[in-house]
């Protein structure tokens, strides 16, 4: 970025904008609002651009990108040059004039980079994480999914956890066949404990085992109940797992919760709730689920 200097208003680019209307995005603001390039007026050796729109008039130091002169702000209208809204390593804020740059001459590059990165899991984790669960995105030519982001870094390698952990976030209600077996959430969430035990992984397969719908059979005992405590024992301070042990713990209509014994003391869903609150902290936007749960669990008391 450099300052154009000059002893004297350039009368030619002025002469220039009060004869032709100058419209032009102004970059940096939203999704770019069309301004009117008004003129150009130099303070010292300073030039100064005022524009117009619909927030009134604005000035503002005027800077050009390296190779570049201040008369380019005539190519604003064929598209060659951008205007932009910046500021300065020292917080000044500035016009910035640069050229724009034709992004399809990166294309054969952008092809390659992504056909090297669409070998790697993280890659594949990043897409998948991206979409909302009814979105596809088109990667080197084909449309994918979510759940098919995390089967393809599934392809790659089966052993991260954090893989199977998010494949199994989008088999809640479904299971699919993965060479030649079936699989459903709780199958995923097992095998991401078994490579990297985390309470996240214990308190995901709590909620599963809690869901009628995973019915593929299974040699374990595990229960719900059971999950969160492993989960609380290997993170105290995780609030998801507190919460679910407390919605175990609540009363049901005719049947008798017995309080369990966890950290030094017997708890029931108030104590659970009450605990998710405590290791959220009061501040954290993400405690109203703790907080409302609480509240619940009071009013029924």
């Amino acid at each position: 970025m450099k300052f154009f200097g000059s002893s004297a208003p350039d009368t030619h680019i002025n002469a220039y904008l009060s004869m032709n209307n100058v419209l032009a995005p102004l970059c940096g603001t939203g999704n770019g609002t069309f301004v009117h390039v008004k003129e150009i007026k130099f303070r010292g050796h300073r030039p100064h651009l005022t524009l117009e729109g619909s927030f009134g008039e604005m000035t503002r130091p005027l800077c050009v990108a390296r190779g570049m002169d201040i008369n380019r702000i005539q190519q604003l209208q064929d598209s060659s040059t951008k205007l932009s809204l910046k500021k300065t390593s020292l917080g000044e804020s500035v016009f910035f004039l640069t050229p724009r740059i034709d992004k399809g001459i990166f294309h054969p590059v952008n092809k390659t980079l992504d056909a090297i990165r669409s070998h790697r899991v993280e890659y594949w984790l990043d897409q998948g994480h991206q979409l909302k669960t009814n979105e596809v995105m088109k990667i080197n030519g084909q449309l994918y999914t979510k759940q098919q982001c995390y089967l393809k870094a599934l392809s790659i390698s089966k052993d991260v956890a954090m893989v199977w952990n998010r494949l199994g976030a989008t088999l809640l209600r479904s299971e699919l066949d993965i060479d030649g077996h079936t699989v459903d959430a709780i199958y995923c969430y097992e095998r991401a404990i078994e490579l990297n035990e985390k309470a996240a992984y214990w308190c995901n397969l709590g909620l599963s085992l809690g869901c009628s719908k995973n019915t593929l059979p299974r040699d374990d005992q595990l229960t719900p109940n059971q999950c969160n405590i492993y989960a609380i024992k290997l993170d105290p301070n995780y609030r998801d797992a507190w919460i679910g042990l407390g919605r175990i713990l609540e009363p049901k209509a005719g049947k008798t919760v017995v309080p369990i014994f966890i950290d030094n003391e017997w708890m029931g869903a108030i104590e659970c709730y009450a605990r998710a609150v405590e290791v959220s902290g009061p501040e954290d936007q993400s405690s109203i689920s703790a907080w409302r749960s609480l509240a619940v669990a009071l009013d029924k008391d």
